[in-house]
């Protein structure tokens, strides 16, 4: 009898222990769906299923999200990416998820950055414009992002301009902060056939860009759009010019030569060129290729003598 109520004691005791430790085992691995854990789902490979499951939990995938962008990449990330998938911006904002997304687009590794932009953008968060830029300037990533975000609606409304043309609005965006919406404004003014399109306006932003602009791709596209006819070379040799003076790219000096040649076998080029030209050669670092065509300029008498020079 003693015997047999030790069995019982010990049956009940290990059953217990099970429990308690079927139990634990099952927090431990969190709340399940369909028959696999939140965690199963939430590795899966499949994106599509991924987050087809996590959408149709919903809110109730939250705890489990927002817990998941405290850990360690590449959690981060995927939560980050989950919820730009399957939340509302209402979920969202003003909440600790919104919270814990800005803290990793500050602070995360450069793909967790990126993951949490595409989450600010696609919920349209408001987000500090200062955190963006911060973010964008750690990240290539989020940076052409950005640009790209910001560029839009600018060259939306270019494209629209069919039937009538904005000169202000067109000048003011050959000198905008992002190198992509000055070329790309090039390449819309290229598809003009007019050469006098917005002279008043664009002749001066031309020069500006010249000037100011540091993107060597930008300031290619705009030698290229002064090459593309001889009215075009004529109204901005002086900048070219001007540009020649300090640059310091081999290929945009031999794109300037190039268009200062071009228009000296059609018209003689003003006095600003020969200074160009000698102020070019007297480097003693220059190219030699440049250094030839830069002679071959100044031999062949396609530059102006100045006022002076042709009075003696």
């Amino acid at each position: 009898m003693q015997k047999g109520l030790t069995y019982i004691v010990l049956f009940a005791t290990t059953l217990t222990f099970l429990v308690i430790v079927s139990a634990i085992s099952i927090k431990h691995r969190g709340p399940h769906y369909k028959g696999h854990s939140m965690e199963e789902w939430f590795s899966s490979t499949n994106s599509q299923v991924k987050i087809g499951v996590f959408r149709e939990l919903g809110k109730k995938s939250l705890p489990f999200l927002t817990e998941k962008l405290n850990g360690q990449f590449p959690d981060r990330e995927r939560a980050c990416m989950l919820i730009g998938e399957v939340c509302q911006r209402s979920q969202v904002e003003n909440s600790d998820i919104e919270t814990k997304i800005r803290n990793i687009l500050m602070t995360g590794s450069q793909s967790e950055q990126t993951a949490a932009y595409a989450v600010i953008r696609r919920l349209d968060l408001k987000v500090p414009d200062s955190e963006i830029t911060i973010a964008a300037s750690t990240s290539p990533s989020v940076r052409a992002s950005e640009e790209e975000f910001i560029s839009q609606p600018k060259l939306a409304r270019l494209y629209s301009m069919t039937n009538s043309v904005d000169c202000s609005f067109v000048a003011k965006l050959l000198n905008d902060q992002y190198p992509e919406v000055q070329m790309l404004t090039l390449a819309w003014m290229g598809t003009k056939t007019h050469d006098n399109l917005c002279n008043e306006k664009i002749v001066p932003a031309l020069a500006s860009l010249m000037k100011n602009t540091k993107d060597v791709s930008a300031l290619s596209a705009a030698l290229g759009y002064m090459s593309s006819s001889p009215q075009r070379m004529r109204e901005n040799v002086i900048p070219v010019c001007s540009f020649l003076e300090t640059a310091t790219n081999s290929e945009l000096e031999m794109e300037c030569l190039g268009l200062l040649a071009a228009l000296g076998n059609r018209d003689p080029l003003p006095a600003e060129a020969r200074h160009s030209l000698e102020s070019l050669l007297s480097r003693s670092n220059l190219d030699s290729n440049i250094r030839d065509e830069a002679k071959n300029l100044l031999n062949y008498g396609f530059v102006a003598q100045s006022s002076s020079n042709r009075q003696n």
